[in-house]
């Protein structure tokens, strides 16, 4: 059995608002877009999102308005988020995922 750190019990696994936009994303990527059909399908989706955070990041270095460049930022990574999720829903990975309920 491992030990846990004294800290865990305090920690959450993700905030709720966070889950929210990241919900959001996903429920609008598979209104309007149907499951991955390949690897390389969700793979060129994951850049492109990738993508999209890293220029909204750079804009925020160079935005004189903090609150709009945070928006951005946010909206982009709970893309990027749902991207991954969709990835694990719709392909077929060959490693099976852990069990998050199981202590090992």
């Amino acid at each position: 059995m491992s030990k846990q750190p004294p800290y865990a019990d305090r920690v959450a696994l993700v905030p709720d608002h966070v889950l929210d936009t990241i919900n959001a994303a996903l429920r609008q990527a598979r209104i309007l877009h149907p499951p991955y059909r390949s690897l390389m399908e969700a793979e060129a989706a994951l850049r492109e999102e990738l993508d999209e955070l890293t220029a909204a990041i750079r804009e925020g270095y160079q935005s004189n308005s903090p609150t709009t460049a945070s928006a951005s930022m946010t909206l982009e990574a709970g893309h990027l988020a749902a991207t991954a999720i969709r990835f694990l829903i719709d392909c077929p990975c060959p490693v099976n995922l852990p069990d998050p309920s199981d202590p090992n």
